[in-house]
């Protein structure tokens, strides 16, 4: 059978064989038109007439020509050499009928054309003299990473194993830390919003036309108005390596963290070879303004290869791409791939050789070791490109690449280990070198590091680690060597703006900031003013002071009015000492604010603002919504410390006058509720949900779905990129059944809750009235899947946990001079009342305060007093914060707060009655940290426990696990006082205990 089916490939590639010249045909698209013999394939066409880059290059060097004046000379003899060569082969084109209508593109960075086009047609362009090769378009692949594991989000004041391998924390002693330059992250794209280097993103100067790119294939085109993103991570970790830097906590993860960065997302989802020609040529010219140079990227860090031209790279469309690159000045870097460790496993086309550092590919080792030895992935040489000496040997160097950590998408850290974590190394590297030498081309700062490695493994350069393991600090002193003098990496009058801090929701229409900046020049600065605005309404603020040089100032702005919607918040350093930056590009800043119709928190002083001296305060918070709220105090607007917990807060006696500011959690539901399941569909089929907006971040913790029998359900939460941001696997019953999920959702669009492959789930199929929100947290747009859009499928019900999205609702409290004040306290006849032993849960307060002539009692459920010893019943079960507040004479107040714990156990409805073939004994309860929970049965049971407070909500479960006699701890300590109930439920039958957390 497979003979006969490789002669059924082989036979419409016989009946062309004889008009093909498969001498410059690429062995993928013989394949491809074998396997499809009838369709359109879609191929890069290289045209003979290249620029001859080494007559350019040996021209500039004679000449001296500038690294500014490079990049605009080889762009210009790349767009007259296609405009001249390319004219006669594009009207062929457009007049084939083999050739797929609206297809052709022309391309001028190495002088090629893409176009669909039927086999018959390719022969006929095989065999014209001005071309000199045709490959596929094919899917590129990441050199994907081997390890990964999760990595603590910050750490401060730390640099990262790898960056004090490569010497960088030499070049920062120095001053340089590559301000000034840029990086091209050719990957999957990146996180913009990642504090590791938020603020290194030129598309706040330039806008993202010129700072990111993204190909249309449909269009062939680049995308308009996007945006960053990344599609996997792989980027995000890569860009993090060259220059992430987490500036409030000095978590250094990247060697140039003074540099900006610029990007594509052409690495995933299978877009191919042309995307790549495409982003490399609009990097020659990102801002469409040819007579500008500073848009243009000093390395371009590449993690990718190219599977269509295995075995083909010496050939390929990549030679005289890259040599246009490395003319133009631009470092070109490339991980070697994660082929190892066999002889001849470097990726394509990274076995291009045309000369010693083109192109220039990194090995990876572990610098987590001393004695730093190879990865056992890491790709070995030779060159299958041939040559002699040391143009045969591959890799070039190497550079750490073993449980690297660096950033990840969502603000979060990873370890990621394979080539691609050793390439930003060696980027990074460059872009500290180019700092200090900028008048040095790509070509001479990959040589200096090239030349100055530190040599391991066999000695000198052999096909494992290259020339060895990259050392900035060599480089730099061979260039120095060389005669090169660097320039002062330091500036005079240089303000940067580290940070700022704001709400991503607006409630009142009011949008403030606090922001952080830190003197990074030499001269003292005495004033200077910051520039900030948003839908159009803008503001200065003006500040004076004395900031020495390395300090930092925080301070906040005075609030923005603006309307409902979304806007930027843009705030910008404008001038420092009344004069102009001398280093602009870390002066910005912007951040997504939405403007929604949301109220404050309900929070105030219960009796008036103003108290006397010595006297402490009494605050309240009160929630009206359709969940629950646990309110928090604070001493400040935003972070600050917590002060306490509870609807009810007491301050210390104060002195002065003082803001406190009231903060909460929620526990909210969102999206309709129960259907009449009869008149629904069973749904088997993956990627049936919802479409939603997380405006803020919030925990997703459960749903309610409806099953037509017991079993397991796989739920998944994706990004609009497709990353996973959560999956499991939920256990139900038969009917409407509460799926708990507890997916962390972080602030984003378009984000997708889906069915994964399991058992089916009913579904409503009736018009659903989209959208369903949460103001300022949450929005589910649409349905997604076979059911349509209109419809609301599956999951129903969300119940969302979320903190407050809103700016914190200050309550500020006026102190007024005082000689007597009153002093609030109290007895209760039980702090602990147990309405199943005493019906009346009566308690009785005693007024024991000083110099009080008036009193104000209440009870926490709605009731107050104002008698100076109240009898009061208590009827709903749970801890209740008694407060009084007493007056004297004078009107001076002050309060107290004690807590009554109120227990209720409701009879339990189902099965509640065991027999005596087991007993479960729970201690200590109430309980404050640590719960026992022992077993005493008369044989083996599978037994499921839960654990869910007074509304029902569940806590955490051990579900179908098998007990005899054992006992297990669960810990409560991180548990909000007040009554949870265990539920076991045991061959049927179901015990319910209650526990009091105090």
């Amino acid at each position: 059978m497979r003979i006969l089916l490789l002669c059924f490939l082989l036979a419409p590639l016989t009946l062309f064989s004889q008009d093909f010249n498969e001498s410059v045909i690429s062995q993928s698209v013989l394949e491809k038109i074998a396997e499809e013999p009838e369709a359109y394939q879609p191929i890069l066409i290289l045209l003979e007439n290249q620029v001859n880059f080494s007559q350019l290059v040996e021209n500039f060097d004679k000449n001296r020509t500038s690294v500014n004046e490079r990049p605009k000379i080889v762009t210009q003899h790349l767009k007259d050499n296609a405009a001249n060569t390319q004219k006669e082969l594009l009207e062929f084109l457009q007049t084939q009928p083999e050739i797929l209508p609206n297809s052709i593109r022309s391309f001028w960075i190495a002088n090629l054309i893409y176009v669909k086009a039927k086999p018959a047609m390719i022969a006929t362009l095989s065999n014209r003299r001005d071309i000199a090769w045709i490959t596929f378009n094919s899917p590129l692949k990441i050199e994907n990473a081997t390890v990964e594991t999760i990595a603590p989000p910050v750490e401060p004041n730390g640099i990262e194993p790898g960056l004090e391998v490569v010497g960088a924390p030499f070049m920062w002693n120095l001053g340089y830390t590559g301000y000034g330059q840029l990086a091209f992250c050719h990957d999957t794209g990146v996180d913009p919003r990642h504090p590791a280097f938020e603020t290194n993103y030129r598309g706040l100067f330039s806008g993202d036309e010129a700072a990111w790119f993204e190909f249309d294939t449909m269009t062939m085109a680049a995308i308009p108005d996007g945006k960053p993103f990344d599609t996997n991570g792989h980027g995000t970790h890569v860009n993090g390596t060259m220059m992430g830097l987490d500036r409030t906590q000095n978590d250094t993860v990247g060697v140039a963290f003074n540099a900006q960065w610029i990007a594509a997302a052409t690495i995933s989802n299978g877009i191919g070879t042309v995307d790549q020609v495409a982003a490399f040529e609009w990097s020659l010219d990102p801002d469409s303004n040819p007579d500008t140079v500073d848009d243009i990227p000093d390395v371009i860090n590449n993690s990718w290869y190219d599977p269509s031209i295995e075995g083909e790279d010496c050939e390929s469309i990549y030679v005289p791409l890259l040599e246009a690159m490395e003319a133009a000045g631009i470092a070109v870097v490339f991980s070697a791939g994660n082929a190892g460790p066999g002889p001849m496993t470097i990726t394509a086309p990274h076995n291009i050789n045309v000369n010693l550092v083109n192109s220039f590919t990194v090995a990876a080792l572990d610098g987590n070791v001393a004695s730093l030895p190879i990865a056992n992935f890491s790709s070995h040489g030779p060159s299958i490109c041939g040559g002699d000496g040391s143009l045969l040997i591959k890799p070039e160097v190497s550079a750490p690449g073993v449980n690297v950590r660096s950033a990840r998408p969502n603000a979060t850290y990873g370890n990621l280990s394979g080539t691609s974590m050793a390439a930003p190394h060696v980027s990074g590297c460059i872009l500290l070198l180019k700092e200090a030498f900028p008048e040095l081309t790509g070509k001479e700062l990959k040589e200096a590091l090239y030349f100055s490695c530190i040599d391991l493994g066999s000695v000198g350069e052999d096909n494992i680690f290259g020339m060895g393991v990259i050392n900035v600090e060599n480089a730099f002193n061979y260039l120095l060597d060389l005669g090169h003098t660097p320039v002062s990496p330091y500036r005079n009058n240089d303000l940067m703006l580290v940070d700022f801090q704001t709400s991503n929701v607006s409630c009142i229409n009011e949008v403030i900031a606090d922001v952080l900046v830190e003197n990074a020049g030499t001269d003292t600065i005495f004033s200077f003013k910051i520039q900030y605005e948003a839908a159009g309404v803008a503001d200065i603020y003006s500040w004076e002071g004395t900031l020495l040089p390395s300090e930092r100032a925080e301070f906040k702005l005075l609030p923005l009015t603006v309307p409902m919607g979304e806007h930027s918040f843009k705030v910008e350093i404008i001038e420092a000492n009344n004069l102009p930056d001398e280093r602009l590009s870390n002066n910005k800043l912007e951040r997504p604010v939405l403007s929604v119709n949301r109220p404050l928190i309900d929070a105030f002083a219960v009796q008036n603002n103003t108290i006397c001296e010595n006297s402490n305060a009494l605050l309240q918070a009160n929630y009206d919504g359709n969940g629950t709220a646990t309110f928090a105090w604070y001493d400040e607007a935003i972070d600050g410390n917590l002060l306490g917990e509870g609807n009810f807060f007491l301050t210390d006696d104060l002195t002065e006058s003082t803001t406190f500011f009231a903060d909460a959690t929620y526990t909210e539901t969102v999206g309709p509720g129960e259907f009449d399941a009869s008149s629904g569909v069973e749904v088997e089929e993956e990627d049936v949900g919802l479409i939603f907006d997380a405006h803020t971040e919030f925990k997703l913790k459960s749903v309610l779905v409806y099953a037509e029998e017991a079993g397991g359900r796989q739920i998944n939460l994706r990004d609009a990129e497709g990353n996973t941001l959560g999956s499991t696997v939920v256990l139900v019953d038969a009917g409407w059944v509460r799926a708990n999920l507890n997916f962390n959702v972080p602030i984003g669009k378009g984000h997708v809750l889906s069915k994964g492959i399991a058992r089916s789930l009913h579904a409503n199929t009736e018009p659903a009235d989209f959208p369903y929100e949460i103001d300022g947290v949450c929005t589910i747009i649409k349905g997604t899947g076979i059911l349509g859009e209109d419809v609301f499928p599956l999951y129903y019900d969300w119940e969302i946990e979320y903190q407050n999205p809103c700016i914190r609702t200050p309550v500020p409290i006026e102190v007024e001079p005082a000689e007597i004040v009153p002093h609030a306290d109290f007895t209760v006849s039980a702090t602990t009342i147990d309405l199943n032993l005493d019906e009346t849960g009566e308690a009785v307060f005693m007024d024991i305060s000083t110099n009080a002539v008036t009193w104000l009692w209440n009870f926490d459920d709605g009731v107050s007093s104002t008698e100076q010893n109240p009898t009061h019943n208590f009827t709903e079960a749970g801890l209740h914060q008694v407060s009084l507040m007493v007056s004297d004479s004078s009107g001076c107040s002050h309060s107290t707060i004690q807590e009554i714990l109120v227990i209720f156990e409701e009879p339990t409805a189902v099965n509640s009655n065991p027999s005596d073939d087991f007993n479960i004994l729970v201690f200590p309860n109430p309980v404050t940290d640590n719960l026992q929970i022992d077993f005493f049965l008369n044989q083996r049971q599978v037994v499921n426990l839960t654990l869910v407070d007074a509304l029902g909500t569940v806590i955490k479960q051990k579900q179908n696990t098998t007990f005899l006699n054992e006992n297990i701890n669960w810990d409560m300590a991180f548990l909000n006082s007040g009554v949870y109930y265990l539920v076991f439920e045991i061959e049927g039958r179901i015990l319910v205990k209650k526990v009091v957390k105090i």
